[in-house]
């Protein structure tokens, strides 16, 4: 893949683990893996 849509893919999977991230101490849960 190109410069840029390796940094597109990277940046989506660390925004899909940080709303993973809310959502459980939303939820009153510990927070994954960070």
């Amino acid at each position: 893949m190109n410069e840029i849509a390796v940094h597109t893919h990277q940046t989506v999977t660390i925004a899909k683990t940080l709303a993973s991230a809310l959502v459980d101490n939303a939820e009153g849960e510990p927070l994954g893996e960070l």
